[in-house]
């Protein structure tokens, strides 16, 4: 199993160490906020446990509720679409030299 660049032995443990054990920034904040939203953690306990300070704490959790604001947006999980990409009926852009008359 290759796991953050590098071939891993694959045992049960190393398949639940990758999601106990974060080694990304984003996976760290990921779970600093789950901490805090779905387990009812205070900033200062998920301080404690992540190693953030309290304000970086706040400011994730800031920062997480205005990208839930906007309208389609996700700040951890991205839609992958499958298949081909959707064919521009346009006619290209606008004043090209390709656009039919």
């Amino acid at each position: 199993m290759k796991y953050n660049g590098f071939m891993l032995k694959t045992t049960p443990n190393t398949y639940a160490s990758y999601f106990t054990e974060p080694t990304s920034a984003t996976h760290r904040q990921y779970l600093a906020l789950r901490m805090f939203f779905v387990d009812g953690c205070t900033a200062e306990q998920v301080a404690m446990e992540t190693g953030y300070s309290i304000g970086t704490v706040y400011a994730l959790v800031r920062d997480f509720k205005q990208a839930l604001d906007k309208p389609a947006t996700d700040p951890f999980f991205k839609e992958n679409r499958t298949g081909r990409k959707p064919i521009d009926h346009s006619g290209g852009r606008e004043g090209s030299r390709y656009q039919s008359a």
